[in-house]
């Protein structure tokens, strides 16, 4: 009778902190992602933004020349440069704030270097999640029993040294998601703000006022241009006019006196 063959060998379990480490795995990916989208976007506005101001500018930078300078003109002029520089900078805060992103977020269980309450009670309510699920008072608690298991690990057998370093190992792996989570949530609080969020309606308000102001002084400037270059044809046409008549009169024989405004049907002819 033929020996049978042998069972096929068990495949090993996997480690405790497989998941944990895929969990890690994934929120890099996520920050990732999320910083080149941003990346991405500020590059993007940035250029849409520069060609939108350069075209604008070039269009109209000659309406801020008018033909005659005064008070009113002058006034005009200054509001149309601020609202230029006005929508340029609202230009460049959008691409900062983009930028803000791509800026590492650094933290660790016990404190981070976070300024905004919104941002700090979105890592908090993460590290709190993470404690509470396994019955822990904080994460930075949790955390130590890592350090502890590690340290009994060291004076233990070689099968209870094993056992206890893997569970160590998954504490610190289940660490290390928490903060990936954390940090992520992190960032895209902040992509999301950049367009959604307060300060993005007050770059909008912003951008709106620069341009009327650009679009209304302008028009100003170009009208009032327009006005004096109509002047300045009347009076050429009244000077060509002026030149006929005198060289009419001077034939006759007469000596023409031009009033004060130098109008020629008011011209007084008299014999020389």
């Amino acid at each position: 009778m033929a020996d049978a063959d042998p069972p096929p060998a068990a495949t090993p379990a996997p480690a405790p902190a497989t998941a944990a480490q895929d969990q890690v795995t994934r929120w890099r990916g996520v920050i990732d992602a999320v910083r080149s989208r941003a990346d991405l976007s500020a590059k993007a506005l940035g250029a849409i933004g520069t060609t939108a101001i350069t075209a604008i500018g070039i269009d109209r930078i000659q309406d801020l020349s008018p033909t005659d300078w005064n008070t009113r003109t002058e006034i005009w002029a200054v509001l149309a440069v601020f609202g230029f520089l006005l929508m340029a900078v609202v230009i460049a805060g959008f691409v900062r704030r983009l930028a803000l992103v791509n800026e590492p977020v650094v933290m660790s269980t016990g404190e981070s270097d976070l300024k905004d309450p919104a941002e700090t009670a979105i890592v908090r309510r993460a590290f709190g999640d993470m404690a509470g699920l396994h019955q822990a008072p904080s994460l930075r608690a949790y955390e130590a029993r890592a350090a502890r298991l590690e340290r009994i690990a060291a004076r233990s057998d070689a099968a209870r040294r094993t056992q206890l370093e893997q569970q160590a190992a998954e504490i610190r792996a289940d660490v290390q998601a928490t903060l990936g989570k954390a940090a992520a949530d992190v960032l895209r609080r902040r992509s999301a703000q950049t367009f959604t969020g307060s300060w993005a309606r007050s770059m909008y308000v912003l951008a709106v006022a620069g341009f009327v102001l650009f679009a209304v002084g302008t028009d100003y400037l170009d009208g009032d241009r327009g006005r004096q270059d109509a002047v300045a044809k009347a009076r050429l046409a009244n000077d060509k006019e002026c030149a006929a008549a005198l060289k009419a009169y001077s034939d006759q024989g007469l000596t023409v006196t031009l009033p004060a405004d130098r109008r020629c049907p008011k011209a007084v002819a008299t014999k020389r």
